[in-house]
């Protein structure tokens, strides 16, 4: 069977009185935000069994991650979106590549940025540009508003998925340090934003954690997303949450004191964090002495 190409006039006025199986598409274009393009090369495929387009495009060069972020999904959106095939209604497959000069178009492996779609499946963006971990997690923390003052320091490098985050212990919302800081309260603390920060970023691959209080360091973690995973700190955290609500009818009923229950999971959190924490190699955990 002989493949059939249509190529695709980027320009309807240049396509004149063209065959009538010859298709006419609209030329895509970047959306708000994104960079400017030239296209090397649009084509729509259209052969039974077949149908789609094939498209290569050239961005400028020191095109950032989030300019072929924004570029992708729209491209792969305006390729579904056109019709008059002969073999179908509607493209079957997308695939777009995206390139940063020119004289590497001719590499079909030399690509920035690709997106592709098969059948209804949504779009598989690829993007070999590293993923802006620091400057994602700063922005994160300036949009929290438990820091209003006292500000986390974010230092990262983005290539190697590795991030260090120095978190000051602050009371939500205020310009000052927790009056009272303790162990299960710090680990707490480190348990959240390790378990916020790698279900938010996939490219995070390495956490370094440091709690710091008025300027000393109370507690340091380190670890890969394997350990992370390894640890269970959500089954973790869960099983607190049970271990205070087996009291909580007897607070309500005051047959029990909330000091009472505090003391008791204060306990339980330096039993249950400790053995948490010993499952890391020593070396990359070290808690301040103000903390024991």
């Amino acid at each position: 069977m002989t493949k059939r190409v249509f190529v695709v006039c980027v320009a309807l006025g240049a396509c004149g009185d063209k065959p009538p199986e010859k298709l006419v598409f609209p030329p895509m274009r970047p959306p708000s935000g994104a960079p400017a393009f030239e296209t090397v090369r649009d084509e729509a495929v259209d052969t039974p069994g077949r149908v789609g387009i094939e498209a290569v495009l050239v961005v400028p060069q020191r095109t950032e991650y989030e300019g072929l972020e924004r570029l992708l999904p729209s491209l792969a959106r305006q390729a579904r979106a056109r019709s008059g095939f002969r073999n179908a209604p509607r493209p079957g497959f997308v695939d777009v590549r995206v390139y940063d000069d020119r004289a590497k178009a001719a590499d079909a492996d030399g690509w920035l940025g690709r997106v592709r779609v098969d059948g209804a499946d949504e779009p598989q963006v690829d993007i070999r540009i590293p993923f802006p971990l620091g400057k994602r997690v700063a922005a994160l923390l300036d949009k929290n508003p438990e820091f209003v003052g006292i500000r986390p320091k974010v230092d990262a490098v983005d290539a190697e998925g590795k991030l260090l985050l120095t978190l000051p212990f602050v009371e939500p919302g205020e310009d000052a340090y927790l009056a009272k800081i303790d162990y299960g309260r710090a680990v707490q603390i480190f348990n959240t934003w390790a378990r916020d920060l790698f279900a938010k970023f996939p490219a995070l691959r390495e956490l370094a954690f440091v709690g710091e209080h008025q300027g000393t360091s109370l507690l340091q973690v380190r670890l890969t997303r394997e350990q992370y995973d390894a640890l269970g700190i959500t089954k973790i955290e869960e099983d607190l949450g049970a271990f205070v609500g087996q009291f909580m009818g007897g607070m309500l009923q005051g047959a029990i004191e909330d000091a009472v229950v505090q003391a008791k999971l204060a306990k339980k959190r330096r039993q249950v964090y400790g053995a948490m924490l010993a499952k890391l190699p020593a070396e990359q955990v070290v808690v301040s002495k103000k903390l024991r």
